[in-house]
């Protein structure tokens, strides 16, 4: 659950982690202008702290975007968590 994970590892990394377009329709984008682990997981959830979606992304590194298919999700607020060699790096996201 997301709330549990929340308070125990939050990372505030606002400038770090980029997402666009938000609010969003169809995609997001997800950019790391820093240097991460090559691995990780990108998890989101609705504002009730649910899981919705979970995937594994490889080769996360600075300056590269990764996009995320966000066409079978119903309009709302969601946050997005990327978890790389330990840490959590989160933000909130717009679908309309």
């Amino acid at each position: 659950e997301f709330a549990g994970t929340f308070a125990t590892n939050y990372t505030s990394t606002l400038n770090q982690i980029i997402i666009y377009p938000n609010p969003t329709k169809k995609h997001l984008n997800i950019e790391t202008p820093i240097n991460l682990d090559p691995d990780g997981v990108i998890k989101i959830f609705d504002v009730s702290g649910k899981l919705i979606r979970s995937c594994k992304v490889k080769n996360i590194g600075a300056n590269k975007e990764h996009k995320i298919d966000l066409e079978e999700m119903t309009y709302g607020n969601y946050i997005i968590m990327l978890e790389i060699n330990g840490r959590e790096y989160i933000k909130s996201f717009v679908i309309e």
